[in-house]
């Protein structure tokens, strides 16, 4: 599956937004309630900030590192857990992956729809709503010196680089499954191309010990790559020999969308998920000699075939760690 992709030979230097407003609705992976959603254009130097218009009082709530209320298994943000909007790191990448730096979201119901798992059904909805250049100029955070962070058998570092790339390790059931390694750099034609369709999974086997949790109540074969004994389950099969990878760079930009600009600098993360995704940004945004915020105007560089190795591997992963 390939989409089409927004021509931009050069990373813009001034903040965008949508032209017209646009919805779609689905089914929250976690919740398994209905959820609807209707992104608006917002003014310059808004930022992307959700509105709960099923709640008394219409909260809104900034996608920002300071309102994350659990980053668990999946990204949510809030003033409260009551007053929050959980599963929004897909459509935060497609934010970032389309320079769109404004917009309210407006949410009925507690969670992003899943949609099919992937980030491809929020970028063609965000190209049809089609983009608007704004007067301010776009702002970047950019890493001055590393900062990393490790926990468990999972590992997270930033590093400075000249555009925001990502090398991602994953083989978190050693011996079950093999280790898989890939690297991208990211822009809007690379991320269409390369990532934007690459779905969630998770393991049969985990099944029960995540509804005891209450969560992945809305994941199915149809939104949802799922592993039992090692074996897809999917009939249609994987959309990349390495899609699971694939989607954990996916939630990685999604992640690192909270920091509230984009970043210029290079992310390598070994089993990590989002819990440590927001540890290691919370690491970095807490050290202020280790970044700063700077008017974009450089060129960020393609990324060549060669850096997208192929692969048979099939990774392991746990529902949305």
């Amino acid at each position: 599956m390939r989409h089409n992709v927004i021509d931009f030979k050069a990373r813009s230097s001034s903040q965008k937004t949508i032209e017209t407003s646009v919805s779609c609705s689905g089914i929250g992976t976690h919740t398994g309630l209905a959820s609807s959603i209707t992104i608006h254009p917002a003014p310059e130097n808004t930022g992307i900030v959700f509105v709960r218009k099923d709640l008394d009082g219409h909260p809104s709530i900034p996608a920002l590192l300071k309102y994350l209320v659990n980053g668990h298994y999946a990204t949510k943000v809030g003033l409260s857990l009551e007053e929050s909007v959980g599963t929004i790191e897909h459509l935060m990448a497609s934010f970032s992956a389309l320079l769109i730096d404004n917009a309210f979201v407006e949410v009925m119901g507690p969670e992003i729809p899943i949609m099919d798992g992937s980030a491809a059904p929020f970028i063609n909805l965000l190209k049809s709503a089609g983009l608007k250049s704004q007067k301010a100029p776009r702002k970047f955070l950019e890493i001055l010196k590393t900062v990393e962070i490790s926990e468990n058998n999972s590992f997270a570092r930033l590093s400075p680089a000249s555009g925001f790339s990502i090398e991602f390790e994953m083989g978190f059931r050693k011996g079950i499954l093999p280790k898989q390694n890939f690297f991208y750099t990211h822009t809007s034609e690379n991320f269409c191309t390369h990532i934007a369709d690459a779905r969630t999974f998770g393991f049969f086997e985990d099944a029960s010990f995540m509804y005891e949790k209450g969560l992945a109540l809305g994941t199915s074969l149809e939104n949802s790559l799922i592993f039992k004994e090692g074996v897809l389950l999917n009939e249609d099969g994987l959309r990349y020999e390495d899609e699971c990878v694939r989607h954990k760079i996916l939630d990685v930009i999604g992640d690192f969308a909270l920091a509230g600009h984009p970043i210029k600098g290079h992310f390598y993360g070994n089993s990590s998920g989002h819990a440590l995704n927001h540890k290691l940004l919370t690491v970095l945004l807490n050290d202020p000699s280790a970044w700063c915020i700077r008017e974009e105007t450089a060129k960020i560089p393609s990324l060549s075939k060669k850096s997208y190795p192929k692969t048979t591997q099939i990774p392991s992963f746990a529902f949305g760690q």
